[in-house]
């Protein structure tokens, strides 16, 4: 058992319509022994209040059990500042601040990857936040992009991270413009941790487990003591023991994986969410978890194209018949 192994953390990342708190249940007491969740951002408005949706999911007793830090994007002090508090009152100690969304939608309202394109006004919405919490507040933690348009301002930005006192940096290594295509620029990460101060959280492409040895052996705990956690996203949506297999060796069973989907499907049909919306969840689900069968093309095919329940149902009964694991989730 390596560094790796015997000392790293093990997140896992948010995923807006998928990882809620009731995935984030189902997925806890089937497969426990991740170190934290990440609760998808929530997005404070002017009007100071949360929505019933944010609520719920945030709400300690629809957490209980797990170690859950929440996440907050807004581009105004005002507006995360007041969310930040709202979260301490719900008892969070650290919550986490989301630089690194590349979705259009949010870059053009300037949050996300999107505040990265100006660094003076970043600074100027750092200085404000981190002075605003410095003794009443929960800690800030930060998620990052390498930059907006190129990776040319990597460094700046690491620099810039340092004025402040963040408990963990998780630095994912892309720009927005990359959005989630083509390989993480691991040359642009490695200046990154030479010069970064805080303790860093790698983030990006851990599909398996031999990219995970891909990255530790890039990325020695030796060379590089500053890593101190990785953070799991589409990899483990689809292979949900996927920590598991990169620190016991154990990969997962077809009968995990049935188990996996019967649960949380039965748990998000307890919410009534009506046939549509739950068949859109559920497709989600099998654009990753699909990944993980062998010749299961056509199944995946008739259970994300299901227009009802009974034809739903059936087909992914006919794939856990006629399929066996054997994959991974791969980057398009």
């Amino acid at each position: 058992m390596t560094n790796y192994e015997l000392n790293m953390k093990y997140y896992f990342a948010p995923l807006e319509g998928i990882t809620s708190y009731t995935y984030r249940n189902v997925h806890h007491e089937l497969f426990p022994g991740l170190d934290a969740y990440f609760a998808p951002f929530i997005q404070p408005k002017q009007t100071h209040v949360l929505e019933t949706r944010e609520k719920k999911d945030i709400d300690p007793v629809n957490n209980s059990g797990i170690t859950l830090v929440p996440q907050i994007m807004a581009n105004t002090a005002d507006n995360f500042l007041w969310a930040a508090q709202e979260l301490a009152a719900r008892g969070y100690d650290t919550v986490n601040l989301n630089l690194g969304c590349p979705r259009a939608t949010i870059v053009t309202r300037h949050k996300g990857s999107g505040m990265l394109a100006d660094l003076d006004t970043l600074e100027r919405f750092l200085d404000d936040i981190y002075n605003g919490v410095a003794n009443n507040g929960p800690k800030i933690s930060l998620k990052t992009r390498i930059g907006k348009d190129d990776a040319n301002c990597a460094q700046k930005l690491i620099s810039l991270y340092n004025k402040y006192p963040l408990p963990e940096l998780i630095i994912h290594p892309r720009t927005q413009k990359d959005m989630y295509t083509g390989t993480p620029r691991w040359d642009v990460l490695e200046d990154c941790l030479r010069i970064s101060k805080h303790a860093i959280c790698l983030n990006g492409n851990i599909f398996s487990p031999a990219d995970h040895q891909e990255l530790t052996a890039r990325f020695p705990t030796e060379k590089y003591p500053n890593i101190k956690a990785m953070m799991l996203g589409r990899g483990l949506i689809a292979d949900p023991v996927l920590h598991r297999e990169i620190t016991q060796n154990r990969p997962v069973t077809q009968s995990e994986l049935k188990r996996y989907h019967d649960t949380l499907f039965k748990a998000w049909d307890a919410l009534n969410y009506g046939t549509s919306t739950l068949l859109h969840r559920t497709s989600e689900l099998w654009f990753y978890l699909g990944c993980m069968f062998k010749d299961a093309d056509k199944y995946v095919h008739k259970i994300r194209k299901a227009k009802n329940i009974p034809t739903y149902q059936a087909a992914v009964e006919q794939l856990f018949e006629h399929c066996e694991p054997g994959g991974y989730f791969s980057a398009p």
